[in-house]
C-alpha cells in the first residue's frame, strides 16, 4: 500500500511540506494535558517504533501498547486486540 501511495504522496508533501511536516518539538508535546495511548503493531517498520519511542519520551501521560501479529495498519492486521487496547484505554479515561 505504501509503494501504491509513494508517488501521490510525494506531490502532496511538496505542495504542501508544513501540512506533512509541521514543527513539533518535545516541549510542545510536554505541555499536552491529555492522556495519550502509543500504539505499535509488532511488525511496523522500525520507522514506526523510533516515532513511538520519541513521542512516548515526550509526552507527560502515556500509555503504551503493542499490538501482536499486526504491522502499521494494526486495526487490519490484528483487529481484536486492536479493540480491546483501545477500548480499555477509553474506559479507562
Amino acid at each position: 500500500m505504501m509503494i501504491d501511495n509513494a508517488p501521490e504522496m510525494a506531490i502532496e508533501t511538496e505542495v504542501a511540506p508544513d501540512v506533512y511536516f509541521p514543527t513539533l518539538t518535545c516541549n510542545d508535546l510536554r505541555n499536552m494535558q491529555v492522556r495519550s495511548l502509543l500504539l505499535t503493531g509488532e511488525l511496523s517498520p522500525r520507522m514506526f517504533h523510533y516515532i513511538t519511542e520519541e513521542l512516548a519520551r515526550c509526552l507527560p501521560w502515556v500509555e503504551r501498547a503493542t499490538i501482536p501479529k499486526a504491522s502499521h495498519a494494526m486495526h487490519v492486521g490484528n483487529p481484536q486486540v486492536y479493540s480491546e487496547t483501545v477500548l480499555d484505554f477509553l474506559g479507562r479515561y
